[in-house]
């Protein structure tokens, strides 16, 4: 009698993220892809990186300017990647990730994943201004959201909440700061850990330590903490 061979579970990956953050940009030309190839099964976080301790992990360095451009440039071609410098910086990125939040509860996740594609190229390659709404409405066009539709969401008062709950439940499941990637409950932060989870996803290096800035072991389900907060039930005509 012939068995059936053994089939894996899909890996899941958990990739959050915050459009201020230059390395989370990086991370985020490398994880989505890295996941697509092995057939991983994704889920992006689109969190307030400023909710987290100043401290954290690749979280934002605008007081350190001198540095911090260097520094991404200099990863920006090692890892082969097109990169600006936004006009001015830091910006106020809460519009985009509340975009995302608002087309992942209206289109789905994969909805939100092209989003996410058409901002981070916008904002870090083309040198689209963040802070203006057209920047968030030609993302969304993309995927067929409507402008009114779009608009009258983000001008909902119930979403900076939203994106303030979806942040607190990253930083209790052990986030602290962008870019964070978890590996089937393996927490990496910081973009060179991130890029060691790359090689766990495509399945090397299992055996390897995270290395420095990673936080090993169970950090939680996904369905820890409940479901997503709930985003207000839109209804338009477009």
């Amino acid at each position: 009698m012939n068995l059936p061979s053994r089939v894996s579970a899909p890996r899941h990956v958990v990739f959050y993220f915050d459009f201020l953050d230059p390395y989370a940009y990086l991370a985020a030309t490398r994880i989505p892809r890295a996941c697509k190839e092995v057939e991983a099964v994704l889920t992006l976080e689109a969190v307030n990186s400023l909710a987290f301790t100043e401290d954290s992990p690749g979280g934002p360095r605008a007081s350190l300017e001198g540095y911090l451009w260097p520094d991404v440039e200099r990863a920006a071609e090692r890892l082969g990647v097109r990169f600006r410098v936004p006009r001015s910086y830091p910006f106020d990125a809460s519009q985009l990730l509340e975009t995302c939040l608002f087309v992942r509860d209206r289109s789905g996740q994969e909805a939100m994943a092209a989003v996410a594609e058409s901002l981070w190229s916008a904002i870090w390659v083309d040198g689209a201004d963040p802070e203006d709404v057209s920047t968030a409405v030609e993302a969304g066009k993309g995927v067929a959201v409507p402008e009114r539709a779009l608009c009258a969401g983000l001008a909902d008062s119930r979403m900076p909440e939203i994106l303030a709950r979806v942040s607190a439940r990253a930083a209790k499941r052990g986030v602290c700061g962008v870019p964070a990637v978890s590996v089937e409950g393996r927490l990496f932060q910081g973009l060179d850990p991130v890029l060691a989870a790359e090689g766990l996803i495509r399945g090397a290096g299992e055996g390897r330590s995270a290395g420095p800035g990673t936080r090993g072991g169970d950090v939680g389900s996904d369905d820890e903490d409940g479901a997503d907060p709930s985003v207000p039930d839109w209804t338009f005509s477009g």
